[in-house]
């Protein structure tokens, strides 16, 4: 047994979106909330209609109010910080399983639009700024550095092999 010893942990649920398990989220803030615990939910603001991994043009759903009524509570207490997780988190064209990515190989233009477009939504959705962004599968480029810095958010969340780019502040 180790004594003295502080321990950091972050709690974060990914895929927060217009599809995803209403019942389990709700099970989830309720026990939160019971033991005052924080959590990062990392949201897709118009989630692909036709699943992540389908790289086909397909739709996007905007979460709807009850969505939103569900989780901006605990925003407003400070037990969940809102993260942006993607746009649509629809992996892009040509990629295996390993290398699933929505931003990964996209122009610095293309994913600056993609992360605006993103931010604002959950923005005007939960009335709250958001400066965290989480990207699918933990996947991301040089660009996407710089598009997240552009874009006004300060922290990204993602896979610790990625790249990092020393005049980044992130």
């Amino acid at each position: 047994v180790v004594k003295n010893v502080e321990l950091n942990l972050a709690l974060r649920y990914d895929d927060y979106s217009a599809v995803s398990n209403t019942y389990l989220e709700s099970q989830i803030l309720e026990e939160l909330d019971k033991h005052q615990l924080p959590c990062i939910f990392a949201a897709i603001p118009c989630v692909t209609a036709h699943g992540f991994r389908n790289s086909q043009p397909a739709d996007s759903l905007l979460m709807d109010a009850e969505k939103v009524a569900m989780l901006k509570p605990y925003i407003d207490k400070g037990l969940v910080e809102l993260c942006v997780h993607g746009c649509t988190h629809q992996t892009l064209p040509n990629k295996d399983l390993r290398e699933m990515s929505e931003f990964e190989g996209l122009t610095y233009e293309q994913q600056v639009a993609r992360l605006a477009h993103g931010k604002s939504i959950l923005e005007e959705q939960f009335q709250c700024p958001i400066v965290s962004f989480v990207p699918p599968w933990g996947n991301y480029d040089d660009n996407t550095i710089r598009a997240v810095e552009a874009v006004g958010f300060s922290i990204i969340s993602a896979d610790p092999r990625g790249p990092a780019l020393k005049e980044s502040s992130l």
